[in-house]
């Protein structure tokens, strides 16, 4: 859950983090499948920071030929 919140943070959308902190307070007795919606989550942050990342290096490398 440590995660989510650093790729939120990653992102530079403050408010979003701080909303999510709040939620994980009410998430820390939940179900397992709310555990599960978070890990689906995660992959999903995870996998389009990862491709935005890519595609603004390839902008840059684009960009000196």
């Amino acid at each position: 859950m440590i995660t989510i919140v650093f790729i939120y943070a990653r992102t530079g959308i403050p408010y979003v983090r701080a909303s999510f902190n709040r939620k994980l307070f009410f998430l820390r007795e939940s179900t397992p499948l709310v555990h599960a919606k978070i890990k689906l989550l995660y992959h999903l942050f995870s996998f389009s920071f990862m491709v935005h990342s890519r595609s603004e290096l390839r902008d840059d490398a684009s960009s000196y030929d």
